[in-house]
């Protein structure tokens, strides 16, 4: 499995993630299975922030009403700190981070 396919796998379970400490879970699986991988911190920077702008994208098409969206936005808002979080870890500022292609 790519690195790409990994990230569109850790997507989409959060997708269809239905709370927002399954969500953290699941970032903090992802930071496991790359600090396993032993990439490059550029690697990781840029897998974190792909991963980041992807969330926000799904963040602007909530499209859901009621609760639905309010547990969605949670769940998202939730992955978004995690990866957040990561990226301090990595000294890289999330503005930045968000802003690089």
């Amino acid at each position: 499995m790519t690195l790409d396919e990994y990230g569109i796998q850790l997507l989409e379970r959060i997708r269809n993630c239905s709370s927002p400490t399954k969500a953290r879970d699941l970032i903090a699986e992802g930071h496991l299975f790359l600090a396993q991988s032993h990439l490059s911190e550029r690697t990781l920077r840029t897998f974190w922030s792909s991963l980041r702008a992807s969330l926000e994208f799904l963040s602007e098409d909530l499209i859901d009403v009621g609760e639905s969206r309010a547990v969605r936005s949670a769940v998202l808002t939730a992955a978004h700190v995690a990866i957040t979080q990561h990226q301090n870890e990595l000294a890289v500022p999330p503005d930045e981070a968000a802003s690089k292609p």
